[in-house]
């Protein structure tokens, strides 16, 4: 498979994950236990950041990577979820 194949199966696969976050990241306003929902969402932003960054797609391994810290922000209760965070998020 060529390189370019790779990267278009990459991007498929990265938008799919990032369409059903879309989802998780809306329930995360009525979470019981945001520290487990969270990391659902996070660790496929942490894997599309990894990826990109193998294939050196500095943009949206820049935009993951700050999605990232925000979700990992969350995740440790340093920053609380809210209706006008989650918009940010989708």
């Amino acid at each position: 498979m060529s390189d370019e194949a790779l990267i278009q199966e990459f991007l498929e696969e990265s938008l799919e994950s990032l369409t059903a976050l879309d989802k998780k990241i809306s329930d995360l306003a009525r979470s019981s236990d945001i520290v487990s929902d969270m990391n659902h969402v996070f660790r496929p932003v942490h894997s599309i950041k990894g990826a990109a960054s193998f294939f050196k797609l500095t943009g949206l391994m820049s935009m993951a990577h700050k999605l990232e810290t925000v979700l990992d922000m969350v995740r440790q209760l340093k920053l609380n979820i809210n209706p006008s965070l989650v918009d940010s998020l989708n």
